[in-house]
């Protein structure tokens, strides 16, 4: 999460969500809220892991605008210039 946060500092036009599904509401809050995520939204969901076939977390994956999935899943990636090349290459088209 340090990680996404830095990023979404880096690239404000991207937004960065992080999105649990093997918990509950309030411990995905509690966590969210210890880890201090301001600019990384978060929620609970795991209808959507179910949709993009996630099977564990760190789980990361790059969707484009339109709701297509441009890269990824990465299990267990969470280093900043994987993640940063990415988005860089999403952002270059348009995405």
């Amino acid at each position: 999460m340090p990680v996404l946060e830095r990023l979404a500092a880096e690239f404000p036009e991207v937004t960065f969500v992080a999105v649990a599904g093997r918990s509950d509401l309030g411990s995905t809050r509690e966590v969210a809220e210890q880890l201090g995520l301001d600019r990384v939204a978060w929620g609970y969901a795991p209808d959507l892991w179910d949709s993009y076939g996630v099977r564990g977390q760190p789980t990361a994956f790059l969707i484009s605008a339109d709701a297509k999935l441009f890269a990824g899943p990465w299990f267990r990636i969470t280093d900043e210039p994987t993640i940063r090349e990415g988005v860089e290459e999403l952002l270059a088209i348009g995405g």
